[in-house]
């Protein structure tokens, strides 16, 4: 239950930077924990069926357009994959799913 608690502190601390925002938010490894964001609808992605996301999938390989979300949201992922086959350019490939200059 500590960790839960610790987990959701910090994934409000985050969610609180972007408070006043409105858009569609990819949450990436979703997890069993969901996340309410005050700022947008989520988009839950996890290979887990189980926790029942919105996309099962690999978050090395994202199944989304580039800038289709205004907020990414990716929180204790890395720590699933080993050194070999860790996502080294997920930060990127994720970033690029961002809508900078949508209107």
């Amino acid at each position: 239950r500590g960790s839960e608690d610790r987990i959701r502190s910090q994934q409000k601390r985050y969610v609180d930077r972007f408070q006043g925002t409105s858009g569609v938010i990819l949450d990436i490894g979703c997890g069993q924990l969901v996340t309410e964001f005050p700022e947008g609808v989520p988009v839950r992605v996890d290979i887990d069926e189980e926790v029942r996301p919105d996309y099962r999938c690999d978050v090395r390989c994202l199944p989304f357009e580039t800038e289709s979300f205004d907020i990414v949201f990716a929180s204790h992922i890395l720590e699933h994959f080993s050194r070999a086959s860790a996502p080294r350019s997920m930060p990127k490939r994720a970033s690029a799913n961002l809508a900078c200059n949508r209107s």
